[in-house]
């Protein structure tokens, strides 16, 4: 109690003077576990009063009513505290407060005096401004009806969320010795079960995220079309030992998490505006034989940013040709007579990405990571819908994914005939809206342009290749024009 007395008084000026300065002060009351049980008890046992469930100061709590003997009793008569403040506000004595508390404790059968038991169980109480202590009407907030508490009730507690009431005793079975048997085998079990810490490395990373661009503004970048523009830094969390999926045919993904030092910069949609968000890490790799068995390798330095660029770049395209496709679509239901009801264009779209880069102290890039958003399983099994190598749809005519999959041959009809026989985006795959790593198929005449998936073979073949579906019947699209091995390209 002289803690309490010392936190409110303090020296005057005058000698042997004593200033009572009103603060906040946060109480702790400790009781036994013995103690808890009862007030538990005792709470079930009441029966309704029909009073506010607020406590002082409008604050949620639990009126704690004094056990039957004490308020039966003449002579039980604690001195309310609206004796000893006088007036909201008012300063009470120490020796006042001294004589208020142990009446306070003992009205909810309480012992007067506290001791640290092994048992104890602590009660955080809120902060208590002493200047509005005493609150003799409580108004409810769902009725609005004022109540006066009883001098014979005059403890409420509060509750907090960080006071979990210590739950009852249950009617479970006493608790017995194990058996020595059962002990042993799991204890034997625990060699196993030991893992190694988490093989999630962490890199300091630059970032450059692949963002949509209109075809047309896309076109007009100069001096050539390129998404490495604006760099942001930050963090990238991977691990190498784990993988996604089996490898692919040019790149292997791992999981791994992207943190940026400032994303509120970065323009919607992209990848990193998330924190610490759960991405998919791919790194180019090779095959190499090894005492007669195929390890995969991946490589590093400024060729890996070479290839990984490469990737990043053809995505950057496959975004824009396909925004393209969609932005037909809108013309021609803009303009179409007929009804367009009854008829569904499915939207898809290419993950947002970007390409990081991990640098060494000498400054001279160690490694490039194509870092993309997670098509996890609300996607659905990841699949193929076209392959780069014929322009024919994969899924089997009537099964669930074969419209998906002649909308996207639709889509490569539109970019063969926008861009005058030049590109179509190919190696279609991915979720039910999410896709990812497609290839970009250009004219042979312009010689290595993306990445290996490029087929030349299957860019001429295009043309004879295509059937046309009902999307292409239902936008008015005609045949393919046919492949033209100069069409117009320069060679030089």
């Amino acid at each position: 109690m002289d803690a309490v007395y010392h936190y409110f008084l303090h020296p005057g000026k005058k000698p042997g003077e004593v200033i009572f300065k009103p603060r906040n002060l946060k109480v702790e009351l400790v009781i036994t576990a013995r103690n808890w049980d009862k007030i538990q008890e005792h709470l079930a046992n009441q029966e309704p009063m029909g009073r506010s469930s607020l406590g002082p100061g409008g604050n949620p709590g639990l009126f704690l009513d004094p056990p039957a003997e004490i308020v039966e009793s003449d002579t039980w008569s604690p001195p309310p505290l609206s004796q000893i403040l006088h007036n909201v506000g008012k300063p009470p004595s120490s020796h006042q407060l001294a004589s208020v508390l142990p009446s306070v404790m003992e009205s909810a059968g309480l012992p007067s005096r506290t001791s640290i038991l092994s048992d104890q169980v602590p009660i955080p109480m809120p902060s208590v401004d002493v200047s509005s202590l005493y609150h003799a009407d409580i108004e409810s907030a769902p009725d609005r009806q004022a109540h006066r508490v009883s001098h014979k009730r005059p403890l409420s507690m509060p509750t907090s969320p960080e006071c979990t009431p210590r739950p009852k005793k249950s009617n479970s079975p006493e608790w017995q010795s194990p058996d020595r048997a059962v002990l042993r085998s799991v204890l034997q079990q625990q060699v196993a079960n030991v893992k190694l810490p988490s093989s999630e490395v962490q890199h300091a990373i630059e970032f450059f995220p692949i963002l949509l661009k209109a075809f047309n503004e896309m076109l007009s970048s100069c001096p050539s079309p390129d998404f490495s523009v604006h760099a942001y830094h930050g963090h990238l969390y991977t691990d190498p030992q784990t993988e996604l999926a089996p490898p692919g045919s040019f790149k292997t993904a791992h999981p791994g998490r992207l943190s940026l030092d400032a994303p509120q910069t970065l323009v919607p949609p992209a990848l990193g505006m998330i924190p610490y968000e759960s991405i998919a890490v791919k790194r180019a790799y090779y095959k190499e034989t090894i005492r007669g068995k195929d390890r995969v390798k991946h490589f590093s330095g400024a060729y890996e940013v070479d290839i990984m660029g490469r990737e990043g770049k053809a995505l950057y395209w496959a975004m824009s040709l396909m925004d393209m496709v969609y932005c037909f679509v809108k013309r021609h239901v803009g303009k179409a007579a007929v009804s367009q009801e009854g008829f569904a264009v499915p939207e898809v779209r290419f993950v947002n990405a970007g390409l990081a880069i991990i640098w060494n102290t000498e400054g001279k890039a160690t490694k490039a990571l194509l870092l993309e958003q997670l098509i996890d399983a609300s996607q659905g099994l990841f699949r193929k819908f076209v392959h780069n190598g014929s322009a024919k749809p994969l899924p089997d005519c009537g099964s669930q994914d074969y419209n998906l999959a002649c909308f996207l041959c639709f889509a490569q009809h539109v970019q063969w005939m926008k861009t005058g026989g030049l590109a179509f985006v190919s190696d279609f795959q991915g979720g039910d809206t999410l896709l990812s790593d497609p290839q970009i198929m250009t004219h042979p005449a312009l010689a290595a342009i993306f990445s290996q998936g490029n087929v030349a073979a299957a860019f001429r073949s295009f043309p004879d290749q295509h059937e046309c579906n009902h999307f292409c019947a239902h936008f008015g699209l005609l045949a393919p024009e046919p492949f033209e091995e100069d069409a117009g390209v320069d060679m030089h």
